[in-house]
């Protein structure tokens, strides 16, 4: 009796089920994966060939690039991510530039021209008297840095010379000297504090400032520096009662005239004149003849 010899043996059954990589790269992809893995380490972990790790690499390289250009605009340029925005350094520029240091900036009074050379001046007794409207904004800004008949302010340019062949001596006051609009109404000068205090730097700017503790107190130190140097410069301008006599022929100095509120829309300078009131000195310095006239503006 023959025993039951062992048959052939059938071959292990194929693998029906695929890996979830190989389902999702489909055939193609399934067959360049396994060629990417060509050992296997001590413990039986297959490993990535060079190959394969570049192409890691790569995606991870491609996926960063993707992230920033789904950034803002304002962060791509700044490279950043926007957990980490730099708040702190482009607030205060922000602000810096937004306010700026202030600055007074202005030149002294022409000096080149005098009284006599001046074809609307006027002559009484070896004295030559000129006026200049200065509230132009060229001339305002030059010699003011300020437009001031936007603040309501007439700054005129008052020029004195005494003739180099007279001993005679003058006296100026400042309120004998006063602004005549074409419609008869009359102004007196203003003080040059007000002036300046009406067209000083506002403290705003500084107040933006100390959102952030230093510009804030650098701004308030440039704004009161400016303020400052703007008093001084009108004070130093403005016209003062004057003596003119053979020690001191040659005087020039400007007078602010504010207008009047109801005179704003409607105000010119067309047909407008200065008169004023000089005392010639008389014997042992007492005052003696008044002379008053009136003088229109020059170029």
């Amino acid at each position: 009796m023959l025993s039951a010899l062992p048959g052939p043996q059938a071959p292990p059954p194929l693998r029906t089920t695929l890996t979830r990589n190989e389902a999702s790269l489909g055939a193609a992809g399934r067959k360049r994966e396994r060629a990417d893995y060509k050992s296997v380490d001590k413990y039986g972990k297959r490993k990535k060939s060079a190959r394969a790790t570049f192409q890691t690499q790569a995606n991870e390289t491609r996926k960063a690039s993707t992230d920033m250009r789904n950034l803002p605009l304002p962060l791509q340029a700044l490279g950043t991510s926007p957990q980490r925005p730099p708040t702190f350094p482009l607030a205060a520029l922000l602000i810096l530039a937004l306010t700026g240091c202030a600055s007074y900036s202005a030149k002294p009074l022409e000096t080149r021209q005098e009284a006599s050379s001046i074809i609307e001046q006027r002559e009484a007794e070896g004295l030559y008297i000129a006026v200049k409207d200065l509230s132009n904004p060229r001339d305002s800004l030059q010699y003011f840095d300020r437009d001031l008949l936007e603040y309501g302010y007439v700054p005129v340019l008052l020029l004195l010379e005494l003739d180099r062949n007279s001993q005679t001596s003058f006296d100026v006051r400042r309120e004998d000297i006063q602004l005549c609009l074409r419609d008869g109404k009359r102004l007196l000068s203003t003080d040059p504090h007000a002036v300046a205090e009406r067209v000083s730097f506002s403290h705003f700017r500084s107040a933006m400032g100390f959102l952030l503790l230093f510009p804030g107190f650098f701004l308030a130190s440039s704004v009161n520096n400016a303020n400052d140097e703007l008093e001084i410069d009108y004070q130093l301008k403005t016209m003062k009662s004057v003596r003119i006599n053979p020690n001191m022929r040659s005087f020039r100095a400007v007078m602010f005239f504010q207008v009047p509120q109801d005179h704003r829309e409607s105000f010119t300078m067309e047909d407008a004149f200065i008169e004023m009131k000089i005392y010639k000195q008389g014997q042992g310095g007492a005052i003696g003849k008044c002379l008053e006239f009136p003088i229109h503006f020059g170029k």
